[in-house]
């Protein structure tokens, strides 16, 4: 009996101290709800007459965001309510609905369907302390009868950095020029909603004729290149080449939240950068200071679409033994190629660029003397020799360089950090 006694405590002791826990952890738990609404102001082009109705939908109107240290965003009623307030502003009489097809029941010239896409938060703890988010929307304009017309990401920026304060004072004002952002950038979206909707039709009309137009077998990468014009956009692209033993290659993909680039040695980047041309094995060798003989086996895939929209039209895959002259082996243009929440447009690297420091970075090329890098890049922190391997590595402290040969045989790979 004792025994049981004893055990009997133990286990009620546990249970108060487990219950204690859950609310201490419950009362740390802030949510972040009261943002004040944005209201944009309409420039001098003034409203879009045309009768728009929008679809806010409770995937949007509800949106919840919760992303560590006991912080929770409610950020569904401030989206709403400010994507309301954009489209008051941008049209004359826009007419709200909760999903689409109540809204082609209205008869109106537009639809337009707003849902969330993503919302992010990150802090630096370095004094001062500061505190970054983004958000961003997903922009999908459909004509009267609901047939889609194009889409767009909008994004919206916050920061807040501050020497002193509660980290949650932090969050919530971060959060709200988030919001505040997003909206201006919704704003702007909406009063070219019209103007962007009959560009992408005759753009992507022109590019599914285009590629369908060419012949698997026949098709050279070079022909398909020289037909590109500033209308189209690549959403994701892979591409592989060897360089006598050396493979060299390049992904971006933003559904599998891949972006790197195999130049010697691996460098990763950003997720919201496009694609980098200038690292791509076909535009990288050839610029390269090397024998272009020696490349001999290619493959490049790329999916493209327009630039007015956020969905992919067609993929594309070329293999070959050189660059210019791999052969077209598929196509594929599918009426409805991928959900349109898949992939971003165009518009969301608008402002996205390489900083100043990897924009001289990613013009080295293999076979570059030292001068040559040092005078793109700038003199290392240090060099350090391996004669073992009679290789030479230049440190940057954010990235490294490589030459082979003591006596200056060539830049061999470089990563930026």
């Amino acid at each position: 009996m004792n025994k049981a006694k004893v055990v009997f405590s133990r286990l009620m002791k546990n249970s108060i101290l487990f219950f204690f826990a859950v609310i201490m952890l419950s009362g740390c738990t802030t949510v972040h709800k009261n943002f004040k609404t944005y209201s944009p102001v309409p420039d001098q082009r003034g409203k879009t007459t045309a009768k728009v109705a929008i679809v806010l939908t409770d995937e949007l109107c509800s949106f919840y965001y919760i992303p560590r240290d006991f912080q929770e965003f409610s950020l569904g009623p401030v989206l709403c309510e400010n994507a309301g307030n954009a489209a008051k502003a941008a049209f004359s009489q826009p007419l709200f609905f909760k999903n689409t097809n109540e809204a082609i029941s209205d008869q109106a010239d537009f639809i337009g369907v707003l849902r969330p896409r993503i919302a992010y938060l990150y802090g630096f703890r370095e004094i001062p302390a500061t505190v970054l988010t983004y958000a961003s929307l997903s922009w999908e304009l459909l004509s009267g009868e609901g047939k889609r017309l194009y889409g767009a990401t909008i994004y919206g920026d916050g920061r807040d950095q501050r020497t002193f304060g509660m980290s949650d004072v932090r969050y919530e004002s971060s959060m709200q020029q988030c919001m505040d952002d997003l909206t201006a950038n919704l704003y702007k979206e909406m009063i070219q909603s019209p103007q962007r909707a009959a560009k992408n039709i005759a753009a992507s009309g022109h590019i599914r004729a285009t590629v369908e137009g060419y012949q698997p077998g026949i098709t050279t990468y070079a022909q398909y290149r020289n037909r590109k014009n500033k209308e189209w956009h690549i959403f994701a692209v892979h591409e592989r080449a060897k360089y006598g033993e050396r493979e060299f290659s390049y992904l971006f993909d933003p559904v599998s939240k891949k972006h790197f680039s195999v130049v010697g040695w691996e460098s990763r980047w950003g997720l919201r950068l496009p694609a980098i041309e200038s690292l791509r094995p076909s535009v990288y060798l050839p610029q390269s200071k090397i024998d272009q003989t020696k490349v001999n086996s290619v493959y490049i895939k790329e999916l493209v679409g327009s630039v007015y929209d956020d969905r992919p039209l067609c993929e594309l895959v070329f293999e070959g033994e050189s660059i210019d002259n791999s052969i077209l082996k598929n196509r594929s243009c599918p009426g409805s190629f991928l959900s349109s929440t898949s992939y971003l447009s165009v518009d969301a690297y608008r402002n996205r660029k390489l900083d100043n420091t990897a924009q001289q970075w990613v013009k080295l090329r293999i076979g570059m003397s030292k001068e040559e890098a040092g005078r793109l890049i700038g003199a290392p922190r240090r060099w350090l020799y391996d004669s073992s391997t009679n290789v030479t590595t230049f440190e940057f402290g954010y990235g490294r360089v490589i030459f082979y040969g003591k006596n200056d045989e060539g830049l061999s790979g470089w990563q930026l950090d």
